[in-house]
């Protein structure tokens, strides 16, 4: 099973995620949905290293005595980019999200509008300063309702 497969993705997401979608820019009407997001929220479920360092991505130290002598040792590294998607209505109003971290989005994400006709268009991740999420989203690439 591909990664994007194991994250729920699907074939769309996976292509955004390695940039290959360009749309035009959707700003998100977070004043519509803003008293709505605050009042009936279900708690916010994430990893437990959320909310603190941001996860490194820095490549791990070769392992010590990596083979016999003389055998050459070769170590690959992959960087998956920490992402987000986030859906929106119509009128730019957040549905729901999901991400690929155990975290709820947050700035520094690559972030995506999933629109509702399934397009998708990559999005500043500035607009998810201060915006408040619910969910269990240790769940990763599963869609979480939004108040």
């Amino acid at each position: 099973m591909a990664l994007w497969q194991t994250l729920g993705m699907g074939v769309a997401g996976a292509a955004a995620s390695a940039g290959l979608l360009i749309g035009a820019p959707h700003q998100i009407d977070t004043s519509v949905a803003a008293p709505d997001r605050h009042h009936l929220a279900p708690e916010l479920v994430e990893d437990s290293h959320c909310g603190g360092a941001p996860v490194t991505t820095d490549p791990p130290a070769p392992a010590a005595g990596g083979g016999s002598p003389g055998e050459a040792v070769q170590t690959i590294t992959v960087t998956v980019p920490r992402t987000a998607i986030v859906a929106v209505d119509d009128l730019g109003r957040i549905v729901s999200a999901s991400t690929n971290t155990g975290c709820a989005p947050q700035v520094g994400d690559d972030l995506y509008y999933r629109h509702p006709d399934g397009g998708l268009t990559q999005a500043p991740t500035d607009e998810l300063a201060g915006l408040r999420w619910v969910g269990d989203f240790t769940q990763r690439g599963v869609q979480h309702p939004q108040p």
